[in-house]
């Protein structure tokens, strides 16, 4: 009798368990909104940029998973899970060989991805990234061969996509 009312409690306490735990997940999905007709198009989630990053004067971006990916870049902006944006260093002093590279001035930047595929990304991610690339180019945009990857994958076409979003 023992046995049963200690079998029957552990199965009640790894129901709560679990019934705790999928809650919880299920509550911090993404929604994904799906287009119905006539509806207008839902714009997507804009990221929040620190207000210390660079704007404008950026030459390339490296896009990479860690650090080391990205050698002496600077600045370096890391796009966390969930599309959330930190700088990692910040931009070169005006005196160093990085600042004042071959494009007269312009710099070389990076960015941490959260995962390794770019189409791995989330929309909040996909988002925080076009900002972090708006923001680095200012006015002149990025051209896809300004983007190289380090660390993390991605087709050619998969950035030009990315990039038709920039707005």
């Amino acid at each position: 009798m023992r046995r049963l009312v200690i079998g029957i409690g552990l199965a009640i306490g790894l129901a709560a368990v679990l019934w705790f735990v999928l809650d919880r997940s299920e509550a911090q999905a993404e929604v994904i909104p799906v287009p119905v007709a006539g509806a207008p198009t839902p714009e997507r989630p804009r990221a929040v940029l620190p207000a210390a990053i660079p704007r404008g004067g950026c030459a390339s971006v490296a896009l990479g998973r860690h650090r080391e990916d990205l050698g002496d870049r600077a600045p370096i902006v890391e796009i966390r899970r969930g599309g959330s944006v930190r700088i990692v260093t910040g931009p070169p002093a005006p005196s160093s060989p990085t600042a004042t590279g071959s494009s007269g001035g312009a710099w070389r930047a990076g960015i941490l991805l959260p995962r390794l595929r770019l189409t791995s990304l989330s929309a909040r991610e996909r988002s925080a990234l076009l900002e972090v690339l708006r923001a680095f180019s200012g006015d002149s945009g990025l051209r896809p061969e300004q983007i190289r990857a380090t660390g993390v994958a991605f087709r050619p076409e998969e950035l030009a996509s990315l990039l038709r979003w920039r707005r």
